[in-house]
């Protein structure tokens, strides 16, 4: 049984980061997404999804990014031009599996009254959208990956910005 017919209307996600997409009627192309080698070390966040992704998926200019490390998760966050809206990549090489990723899709909706997984259908093994926040969190062979984006059209953006990820993580 998928997790989003278990969870119900368990509630919420307490996701770390404010992040903001802009909309607007003329979105530039995304750059092509060049596969990394993620097989011998782990891959930084910002090298997945670099600046010139988050100007796509934002619709503007970005600045430079802000990448960390926080346990086995590297994190890449891009602020937009208007300092309003934002990007952030979180990326965890720790050999998930679909059970693992469920168990912490699960973990983060019932960390919130609110939250509810909807499937996405056709990206990576297994996504979910965690609405009301419009985050992305995705399962790609072994690697799990989280992708949040404010403002505008954040779901949208947020699955676009997870399309090229996995393009890279091929």
């Amino acid at each position: 049984m998928r997790l989003v017919d278990t969870v119900g209307a368990l509630a919420g996600v307490a996701l770390t980061a404010v992040l903001a997409a802009c909309g607007g009627a003329n979105t530039p192309p995304l750059p092509s997404a060049a596969p990394v080698s993620v097989a011998s070390s782990p891959v930084e966040a910002c090298t997945v999804f670099k600046a010139e992704d988050a100007s796509g998926v934002l619709k503007q200019g970005v600045g430079e990014p802000q990448a960390g490390l926080s346990g086995p998760f590297s994190s890449c966050v891009y602020v937009a031009k208007d300092q309003q809206n934002q990007v952030t990549v979180r990326l965890n090489q720790s050999s998930f599996t679909a059970a693992s990723f469920e168990a912490l899709v699960s973990r983060h909706l019932a960390e919130s009254k609110d939250a509810q997984a909807h499937v996405i259908d056709g990206l990576g093994d297994e996504a979910y959208l965690i609405t009301p926040a419009n985050d992305v969190m995705v399962l790609h062979r072994s690697t799990m990956f989280h992708v949040a984006v404010r403002g505008g059209d954040a779901a949208d953006a947020a699955q676009l910005a997870a399309q090229v990820i996995i393009g890279r993580l091929s």
